[in-house]
């Protein structure tokens, strides 16, 4: 689990130890609840750590690039243009992406009977 903080540490220098153990924390309780309500399967902290960490990493990258990016709708680096969003935007810092879930597994299908 150390080595993980340390690579958060290194690859966001310019965020707080805590911040970064808000995202961590965060990340870790939404993919918790995805692979309990979406995937039928129930795994600890320790295992998603171990076995999802790209999808662990990817999803507190997104939080962190969301937290500095809030509002910005658009970004053009020619004439330096940049347009804000007025509307509350229907995707958050912790959303799954398409990448997150082609990290993750997919879904177990419980049969009855």
């Amino acid at each position: 689990m150390a080595d993980f903080d340390l690579i958060l540490k290194e690859k966001f220098p310019n965020e707080s130890e805590s911040s970064l153990v808000i995202h961590k924390q965060l990340a870790t309780q939404k993919l918790l609840l995805y692979f309990k309500n979406r995937l039928n399967r129930t795994i600890t902290a320790e295992q998603l750590e171990t076995e999802y960490q790209p999808a662990l990493f990817l999803l507190i990258s997104n939080a962190v690039n969301y937290s500095s990016m809030r509002g910005v709708k658009s970004i053009s680096q020619g004439n330096k243009k940049t347009t804000f969003d007025e509307s509350v935007s229907s995707s958050g810092a912790y959303d799954i992406t398409n990448e997150i879930k082609e990290l993750l597994p997919v879904a177990v299908v419980k049969l009855r009977g």
